[in-house]
């Protein structure tokens, strides 16, 4: 009897909701006269439209809801449906008004054509659009505030004679108060705001007049956390008490703060009402994160085959801020552990002190590599330049094809320095980035080999039209050493793979021994040139040209390649396909890759 009486529940649902069906369509509205967004916002405004067009998606959540699920709605009579109608033209004229047009006739009509059926037709005759007349505005403007309206009269105010258009003009009205309340002029307001139509003339008079208010500084700031000391949390912002207000200050602390890994949330609270002699105090409450985070993951990469990562972070060891990391990769083309231990200095955000070991089994060209590395860097900002300094001790064990195996020692220190500007970090548009490392070591200081190397990158992105970009690159490296073969393939220079030379196996372009082994080169140059076009969403394809050299001397026999390729902006970076032809390898005709990591 149970299953009966639920039965018959669905029944008269589904009943319910295909007699709304039914009457789903019984008005039909036409708007002539006007096309485009004109025609879409009445559209938008027309109750005719609006309350008698019923949804018919839900029919299946009804059914499965039973009870719980809302009665549809009953279909409009016909007293509501010329009550609509009696109502159209006047909301057709209120959805005229934001694009300027104040004189919109209207020739309305309704018919039953039959039983329950009925059409509902509107012509639109828009008029002539009004345009601004007189704008007159003026501004009583406090200590610190003139240059910021001087340049909102300029850039924020509608033109005289320009065609009236309401979004343009509450954009123009909300930059004055955000520009001036980002600059610390909070009680930054439109003291007068007179928007006065003459539909005769078919104009707009606008008067503004504008009071900037006092500026407020900054209060006391607050940071509420327990795990960090003091003294170094207070190292994430520059913000000075008594400084101007400044919204952009803030967000910058949120965010260094959000990014320092120390905290998973991190919120502001500003009181105004607080504010003593316009001394406004900031409270930033904060969350801790987890002290430590693992990590493990597999993958696939063209150069590298599959591959197994694991790992641990300390997100910090003590008050001071310290962190440590361990990660290890197992593949076919390299194993590896590794440990990090982080010191922050200076500016707390970015610089930092790291000491680092390394166990490393590779294969580097065609060397079986084992490496052993210790060493110390410190980063920071140098002028318009972030440098890294550095000091490392590795000792390595490696052997070519049948070649006696050697053993290299090197003790070297290095810098490097690096330059980027970025419009877009998540996805370049327009940017570069260029860095530059030196590096060598002296056998009277402990190493194989005296040697010295230079490496040299650079990078640009630009764009072709709205989904188009243009991508450079270059790379030119060279190492000079009293005895070549001591130093161990790390220190050599090899080309070919995912993000070099396409359409070459991994580290094949390199200078060969006798016996045809590929054991790296001094001096190696390679150059990259890719137009990608955006095909919609996170798709897109790509046509590429590589060409590169290592050699003994200067490079000049370059190896070419070309081909195409999808792209897709995931979360970690550009996911990169490429199906690559190799001009200069008789026995490769087509070579895919894979690849991810950002642009620049």
């Amino acid at each position: 009897m149970k299953g009966f009486n639920r039965l018959r529940v669905l029944l008269a649902l589904a009943c319910a909701v295909l007699a709304q069906t039914a009457v789903a369509d019984q008005v039909s509205v036409k708007v002539a006269g006007v096309d485009g967004e004109l025609r879409t916002n009445i559209e938008a405004f027309l109750s005719i439209r609006t309350k008698t067009k019923v949804s018919e998606a839900g029919l299946l959540e009804r059914l499965k809801k039973g009870k719980e699920a809302p009665s549809p709605a009953a279909p409009p009579s016909s007293r509501e449906i010329k009550r609509w109608h009696a109502l159209a033209e006047s909301e057709v004229q209120q959805a005229l008004q934001p694009f300027g047009y104040y004189n919109v006739a209207v020739e309305a009509e309704l018919e039953e054509r039959s039983a329950g059926k009925w059409r509902a037709t509107y012509l639109v005759t828009p008029g002539v659009r009004s345009r601004w007349c007189e704008v007159t505005v003026s501004a009583e403007a406090a200590e610190g505030s003139k240059t910021f309206i001087a340049g909102l009269q300029k850039s924020s105010v509608p033109k005289q004679g320009s065609v009236v258009d309401h979004q343009a003009y509450d954009t123009h009205k909300r930059q004055w108060v955000t520009q001036l309340f980002e600059a610390g002029f909070l009680d930054a307001r439109f003291s007068t705001s007179l928007f006065t139509v003459d539909q005769q003339r078919n104009c707009v008079a606008l008067n503004w007049v504008f009071d900037s208010g006092p500026r407020y500084l900054f209060g006391a700031i607050e940071i509420e956390q327990s795990i960090l000391k003091d003294s170094l949390v207070s190292r994430y912002h520059n913000i000075k008490q008594g400084s101007p207000f400044d919204t952009d200050a803030l967000i910058d602390l949120q965010l260094n703060l959000n990014n320092s890994n120390y905290f998973e949330t991190v919120s502001l609270d500003i009181d105004r009402d607080k504010a003593i002699d316009q001394h406004v105090p900031v409270v930033v409450r904060t969350t801790p994160r987890k002290r430590r985070r693992y990590n493990a993951g597999i993958g696939f990469g063209t150069d590298t085959g599959p591959r197994v990562t694991a790992g641990i972070e300390s997100r910090r060891v003590n008050k001071r801020g310290h962190r440590y990391r361990v990660n290890s990769r197992l593949s076919t083309i390299e194993s590896s552990l590794q440990f990090e231990y982080d010191i922050p200095i200076k500016d707390v955000a970015k610089d930092r002190w790291t000491f680092y070991s390394v166990v490393e089994r590779s294969e580097i060209g065609d060397a079986d590599t084992t490496q052993y590395s210790i060493g110390a860097a410190r980063e920071d900002d140098w002028g318009l330049f972030r440098r890294r300094m550095f000091l490392n001790a590795e000792q390595s064990a490696f052997d070519f094809g049948d070649e006696p195996s050697r053993n290299a020692t090197l003790i070297y220190p290095g810098l490097t320095l690096s330059i980027d500007r970025l419009d877009n970090p998540q996805f370049v548009r327009r940017g570069f980035s260029v860095s530059g490392t030196l590096l060598g070591g002296a056998d009277a200081l402990g190493s194989s080999t005296s040697f010295a190397s230079l490496s040299l990158s650079g990078r640009a992105i630009l764009p072709l039209g709205r989904r188009g970009r243009l991508l450079g690159a270059i790379d030119a490296r060279a190492v000079e050493a009293t005895e070549f073969r001591a130093l161990p393939p790390s220190q050599r220079f090899f080309l070919g793979g995912d993000r070099s030379v396409r359409g070459y196996a991994f580290q094949s372009i390199s200078p060969e021994n006798s016996a045809g082994d590929d054991i790296g080169g001094p001096r190696s140059l390679n150059f990259s040139l890719e137009v990608d076009y955006q095909l919609g969403g996170s798709w897109g394809i790509a046509a590429f040209a590589d060409a590169g050299d290592v050699s003994n001397s200067f490079p000049s026999d370059l190896s070419k390649g070309a081909g195409l390729g999808v792209r897709y902006r995931s979360p970690v970076g550009m996911i990169r396909v490429d199906l690559a032809h190799p001009f200069d390898d008789p026995d490769t005709n087509l070579r895919v890759h894979l690849s991810i990591g950002p642009d620049l």
